[in-house]
């Protein structure tokens, strides 16, 4: 019997209810499972009769579902890529009557849901599970996954949520700030490119027709939108540029790009005319004028004297000249027009003017030109002082030509031979040209009468000589040859023309007899010819010449000195110089040619006729490109100071003819209108020596810390491998560029060869691992390292040893070395021992060198003992 009274068996269970009334209810309290069960109500008199019984009651317990959990089965992991379809599932346990399990995402339940329903832990109880399938898209970014459990026991939903974290790509590019792609040379372009979305936000790159910009960029607000503004002066080299923004995402096929094509207007930077360097006598001058690339093309003006001329293709005149001006024509952005004009010698020194119109700021450019005629000479005059003159006396003829431009060459002629004249200086003509004198000086004889001698004026550019000539009057006899009593001659003051044979006759009565006699006049020597330079290549032989005229010419009296900062050298020419012959033609033969030979010497000829005669010939020794101090290896690596935006490349070489310098980038000469180059030559001696300077470096510090990101990036990647393992051709950056600039080459050439060598411009880095490491003596406690360091990546370095093996310092110890020597002492006799060496700087550790050394054993004596064996080391890696 339950509830009347209470017993220790079921201590919940009591009798409520008016007994009066016949109300005998069962209460029970603090209702449990077992309480799940079928009861009755049985009446009894009392009095032995059969109790009559109610008909039964069935009790059903609920039981409320436990909190439902939440689970993202293996691969499911988040964060979740956008598009791809995830399972979850939900169960809650031991709920009566079976648990319902509800998941919504963002407050919208899911529809792909699959449900089970078991037996929980105890039979009355049951268990659900719920298995969701979805397709996260970018708008479920950050929206809660929600599961939530339920049944008729009454009480709230209990819930299990998760926070999604999905992965999607960003959306296009927007470039703004550019209200049309008309724009003005010179103008400021302040530009701004946005992309809404992505997850991860995607890093923002501007680039002009493939070279990078600095923009950095900023992620904000949520949704994200990701922002990066460029500041772009304009020139007229970008007219057809594109300015490109990148929208760079991790996530496969996620590229995007916004791009703006440029259409600069600028005006030419300067006109040039082209014309002929000088236009003949009744000729014709055609004057082309070109404009410098500009955007629209320019209207070309000609202008004459202050006068515009009409474009027309009609002849007309122009002070009594006819002028033609053809029509204008346009080649892209450059434009030409040509001027014809007929000239005449008045048109010598006209001033034409060609200025660019159209629509320019400020003054617009223009050139002009001066047109050169050439014309010869308008007349040749010829004068004589005195104008009779006597045998052995000087007639002065002078010779005036002009006007004429250019000056004319003037010439004496008698009988068909040359004579030589002394030029006199040129004095100004009229029509701009020039008026050119001879003087000639004639000692006249008794047989010149009635010789006549002639100038010619010549003028090459235009094959054309005007002459003019002069009869010569002679009056018999000659104050200078007088024959005395006896037959003797006695010529006064006598000259080297004197020189030569003489013939003498005499007569009487008895017949008549003649002779011979030979006059030598000695005069001081002259010298008529010596070719210079002499040029030689390297290892050739040459030789020197000096020609030399006068009376007497003695052996000997030609000697070949060198000449050096200290004055002549005739001692001791070096074994490659040779002297050969004499006068008047004497040689220097070089064998063998080397560099040092070349300079210049001194042909000296002395017949003890003062003055002597000297003259310098050059002996020029050619060889090709050499490059100033050879460097053990290539490429050279150049610094890049910290924070500095610009480096300095530096190239000096040597040769015979010059050596001209240029550099290249990447296989590719430097483009002279690249900015970012700035390139200074300059010549001492035989060297040629170049500075290019490099700016603009925070460019490539940008891309260093943009694959910093990216490099990070795929570290992340590796933490979610199964995520992303079809990722591995995006894996594209290139280690050493984390580290260069760029190799630079400078090229050495000269039109005996070409020489090269390669510079590296390097960022400060951490060092290069150190070279040639050897064991350079052994103890049986000890043994001594050596090495070669390594380039220290533009900082102060030093070397980190470490050895593994019995006795040796137990890692991560180590000992630091500030040079290339070190002793480790301490250790086993006859062991071996693995040792690493690093270098290291404040930029970190190189990868390490490796060598196995072994220590000597007890038998031997310290280092130098003749019986002991050689230091063992076995490099390793």
């Amino acid at each position: 019997m339950l509830g009347t009274p209470p017993t220790p068996a079921h201590p919940r269970y009591r009798l409520a209810g008016d007994p009066q009334q016949g109300q005998h209810h069962l209460r029970i309290v603090g209702v449990a499972l077992e309480d799940d069960d079928v009861y009755e109500c049985q009446v009894g008199e009392g009095n032995g009769t059969q109790p009559r019984a109610s008909r039964p009651a069935l009790l059903t317990v609920l039981v409320p579902p436990g909190p439902p959990t939440l689970e993202l089965p293996p691969g499911a992991e988040l964060p979740w890529v956008g598009g791809a379809e995830v399972e979850a599932r939900c169960h809650a346990h031991d709920a009566r009557p079976a648990p319902t399990l509800t998941v919504t995402l963002g407050g919208e339940p899911l529809p792909d849901v699959s449900t089970r329903v078991f037996e929980g832990s105890h039979p009355k109880l049951s268990s659900s599970e719920v298995t969701v399938r979805l397709t996260p898209q970018s708008q479920a970014h950050g929206q809660r996954l929600v599961c939530s459990a339920a049944n008729e026991a009454g009480t709230a939903p209990t819930e299990a949520s998760v926070t999604l974290d999905v992965l999607f790509p960003p959306g296009p590019p927007i470039i703004e700030g550019l209200e049309s792609p008309h724009v003005r040379a010179g103008d400021t372009l302040r530009l701004v490119c946005l992309v809404r979305g992505g997850n991860p936000p995607p890093s923002l790159h501007w680039d002009k027709d493939g070279v990078p910009l600095a923009g950095p960029w900023v992620t904000e607000g949520h949704p994200w939108v990701s922002r990066s503004r460029v500041t772009v002066t304009v020139t007229p080299g970008d007219d057809g540029a594109t300015l490109r923004c990148r929208a760079h995402s991790p996530l496969p096929h996620s590229e995007g790009s916004a791009s703006v094509t440029l259409s600069v207007t600028y005006p030419p930077a300067e006109v040039r005319i082209v014309g002929p360097p000088g236009v003949g006598e009744n000729g014709t001058a055609t004057l082309s004028c070109t404009s410098a690339p500009s955007n629209p093309p320019a209207r070309l003006h000609w202008w004459l004297r202050g006068r515009e001329l009409p474009p027309t293709e009609s002849s007309s005149t122009q002070d009594g000249r006819p002028l033609k001006e053809g029509t204008q024509v346009s080649e892209g952005p450059v434009v030409s027009r040509e001027l014809v004009v007929t000239v005449t010698p008045s048109d010598n020194g006209a001033t034409y003017r060609c200025q660019a119109g159209g629509d320019t700021r400020g003054t617009p450019p223009s050139a002009h030109t001066r047109l050169r005629v050439l014309f010869p000479p308008l007349s040749v005059t010829i004068t004589a002082s005195p104008r009779e003159v006597r045998p052995g006396q000087t007639l002065v003829l002078t010779c005036l030509a002009g006007s004429a431009h250019p000056a004319p060459d003037l010439r004496w002629h008698r009988h068909g031979h040359p004579l030589r004249g002394d030029p006199l200086p040129p004095s100004p003509g009229s029509f701009g040209g020039v008026t050119a004198g001879s003087r000639l000086r004639l000692r006249v004889a008794v047989g010149d009468q009635g010789e006549q001698v002639t100038c010619v004026a010549t003028s090459p550019p235009l094959g054309l000589a005007v002459s003019a000539a002069h009869r010569l009057l002679v009056r018999q006899g000659s104050p200078r040859h007088r024959v005395g009593e006896g037959g003797s001659l006695d010529i006064a003051n006598v000259t080297r023309g004197d020189a030569g044979t003489y013939g003498v006759q005499c007569r009487n009565a008895e017949g008549s007899a003649s002779t011979h006699l030979v006059l030598l006049v000695h005069y001081p020597p002259a010298i008529v010819r010596v070719p210079d330079p002499v040029v030689v290549d390297e290892g050739a032989s040459a030789e020197l010449l000096c020609e030399a005229e006068g009376s007497p010419l003695p052996p000997g009296g030609l000697r070949w000195a060198r000449l050096t900062e200290a004055g002549p050298v005739a001692e001791g020419l070096p074994a490659e110089l040779q002297p050969e012959g004499g006068l008047p033609v004497g040689r220097l033969r070089v064998r063998g040619a080397r560099r040092e030979l070349g300079g210049p010497y001194e042909c000296r000829v002395d017949t003890g006729v003062p003055p002597p005669a000297r003259a310098i010939v050059r002996l020029v020794v050619r060889y090709g490109p050499e490059l100033e101090v050879e460097p053990e290896a290539e490429p050279v690596p150049v610094l890049v100071p910290d924070g500095a935006d610009a480096a300095q490349l530096r190239c000096r070489a040597q040769g015979v003819p010059g050596v001209q310098l240029r550099w290249e980038h990447r296989g590719h000469p430097l483009p002279p209108d690249e900015a970012r180059f700035q390139e200074r030559q300059w010549r001492e001696g035989p060297w040629t020596s170049s500075l290019l300077t490099v700016t603009n470096i925070t460019l490539d510090r940008a891309r260093l810390r943009d694959q910093y990101h990216h490099l990070n990036w795929d570290q992340y990647k590796k933490r979610h491998r199964h995520q992303y393992q079809n990722w591995h051709q995006y894996q594209n950056w290139d280690e050493d560029q984390n580290r260069t600039l760029g190799t630079f080459v400078c090229v050495a050439q000269n039109p005996l060869g070409t020489v090269r060598r390669r510079l590296q411009l390097r960022l400060a880095d951490r060092p290069d691992p150190p070279k040639n490491l050897r064991v350079s003596g052994v103890t049986p406690t000890s043994f001594s390292l050596a090495w070669t360091p390594g380039f220290d990546g533009g900082l102060p370095q030093s070397f980190l040893v470490s050895a593994r093996g019995p006795g040796a310092p137990p890692p991560p110890a180590a000992l630091l070395a500030p040079g290339p020597t070190l002793t480790l002492g301490g250790l086993h006799p006859a062991t071996s021992y693995d040792v690493t060496v690093r270098a290291r700087n404040a930029r970190g550790d190189s990868a390490a060198a490796v060598i196995t050394a072994v220590t000597s054993d007890e038998l031997y004596g310290v280092l130098g003992d003749p019986q002991r064996p050689p230091p063992v080391g076995h490099p390793r890696g």
